[in-house]
């Protein structure tokens, strides 16, 4: 069953010693974009990040995981979440967050399934109760859990999202697969992963891979 797999490698990603919110029982969906998540706080160590865990509104992590089910402000401190917390020295610290809002060039705002950037952007909206604009992402996943192939209306939603919330990198990411799909978003040059399930391990290698790359250019960058 494809949640129980999710499921499994996400507790084999965080380490026995933690305890994570979501359970065999939690929707695909969810567990899709906590597998993801996983991937990317993954990547980060890969590239010799020390990652800790942080629950918001909490100056310490008491190994129990509640990771989001519906979008919520990366400031809100109404129910507890729990994020990453990516520092590669010499100032380079990056938080991964799961369900948060960010801000698009129109100023609508617009739900990131996985989304990480810069501590000290995501301490400011902490501190001024606003979303990080899209700009501010470094990276951004769309992740999509289908039992069905996708319909062609993802990869188009997908590229209006790019028009709003751009630079850096942005990544369709799916379980399912779909030629239309696909043939769109290489037409348009978009990152994209299909088939993504833990069974697939060389797919989701390639995909940790590539936010390894993103993290590779963070790095590059900095001062």
């Amino acid at each position: 069953m494809p949640s129980q797999e999710l499921l499994d490698a996400i507790e084999q990603s965080l380490g026995q010693a933690v305890t994570p919110s979501v359970s065999a029982s939690t929707a695909a969906y969810d567990l899709f974009e906590v597998f993801i998540f996983t991937l990317i706080v993954e990547a980060a160590r890969n590239m010799g990040a020390n990652v800790v865990y942080q629950n918001i509104g909490s100056s310490s992590f008491n190994n129990q995981f509640t990771f989001r089910t519906s979008p919520g402000y990366i400031y809100s401190r109404a129910q507890p979440y729990t994020y990453a917390r990516m520092d590669f020295g010499n100032q380079a610290v990056l938080e991964a967050h799961i369900g948060i809002y960010a801000t698009g060039v129109s100023r609508v705002r617009h739900e990131c399934d996985v989304a990480v950037l810069k501590t000290v952007d995501a301490e400011n909206c902490r501190i001024n109760n606003v979303h990080p604009r899209g700009s501010d992402l470094w990276l951004a996943t769309e992740c999509k859990f289908y039992a069905s192939q996708l319909g062609l209306d993802l990869g188009r939603s997908f590229l209006g999202l790019m028009t709003e919330i751009h630079r850096h990198s942005r990544f369709f990411v799916t379980n399912s697969s779909s030629t239309s799909v696909e043939k769109l978003l290489a037409h348009h040059k978009m990152r994209w992963q299909v088939n993504v399930l833990p069974i697939n391990t060389d797919i989701v290698n390639r995909l940790r891979t590539a936010f390894e790359n993103v993290f590779q250019d963070f790095l590059a960058v900095q001062p």
